[in-house]
């Protein structure tokens, strides 16, 4: 699914939704994980996106929203929302 077009397609639409609802990452990233998980992120969850983000700014400095993308990305991909209990 990482390199799903369809994947990636959503992944954009909801990066744009995060941009749109606050220009804060931190509030972005919770924002998205909460929308993919259906509960709210623990502040670790947060912080390691926001890490993971802040690692992707260096190297997308041409592209802004890749980091962003690449984040919502990785949260669709997550076992929590692939998976039900």
């Amino acid at each position: 699914m990482l390199n799903s077009d369809f994947v990636n397609q959503q992944a954009k639409k909801l990066a744009v939704l995060a941009q749109k609802e606050s220009p804060d990452d931190r509030q972005q990233v919770k924002l998205i994980l909460a929308r993919v998980m259906q509960r709210t992120p623990t502040d670790e969850e947060i912080s390691r996106g926001i890490e993971f983000i802040d690692d992707r700014k260096k190297e997308f400095e041409d592209e802004p929203n890749k980091p962003l993308e690449l984040f919502c990305v990785i949260a669709l991909n997550l076992n929590e929302f692939l998976f039900l209990d």
